[in-house]
């Protein structure tokens, strides 16, 4: 763990060290007066910690049209920050019991992993009700699409390149 970075052992799970060195809890928003121009660098080691008003802005107000997946867990959105990065938002529905404990162990974790199979988590927002993380775009489509023909009139993965697939999610 980088120096600097504190992690908390407390029932509400994950903390983070602000600028200023005060260890706060990932589950309490920032207050909006707290003076910080952009996104905080979370000191979790990696990421950032976005503002709701952040991603909103990103999204033009998770707007339908920027909607690029869906499903039980929530509702992907496509944005793109003030900086021009292109992202992709997963604005979880569910935040309760479990689902705010796969909240936390994916920010913890997945948040800190690098593999070329794997597209990045950059960070995520915690506030009041809502429970994002804000990945990187690539924009290809999802394996789904591929898979199912969905990019084209007939799927472009021959056989071999869909076992080199599988075999690169096993690896990841």
């Amino acid at each position: 763990m980088p120096a600097g970075s504190k992690r908390s052992t407390a029932a509400s799970g994950l903390s983070a060290t602000t600028s200023g060195g005060s260890e706060r809890d990932l589950a309490t928003p920032r207050s909006a007066g707290s003076g910080a121009a952009g996104p905080e660098v979370s000191h979790l080691g990696w990421g950032h910690w976005f503002t709701l008003r952040e991603l909103e802005k990103a999204t033009d107000g998770l707007a339908e049209e920027n909607v690029i997946g869906e499903g039980g867990y929530g509702i992907v959105y496509r944005g793109t920050l003030q900086d021009s990065t292109i992202i992709a938002v997963k604005n979880l529905l569910n935040n309760r019991g479990q689902a705010e404990k796969e909240f936390k162990v994916e920010v913890e974790t997945i948040g800190r992993v690098r593999h070329k199979n794997l597209v990045r988590l950059l960070g995520y927002c915690v506030e009041g009700a809502y429970r994002m993380l804000v990945y990187e775009y690539v924009d290809n489509g999802n394996l789904d699409q591929w898979l199912h023909g969905e990019i084209g009139e007939e799927s472009p993965l021959t056989w071999d390149m869909r076992m080199n697939i599988i075999i690169g999610t096993a690896k990841g």
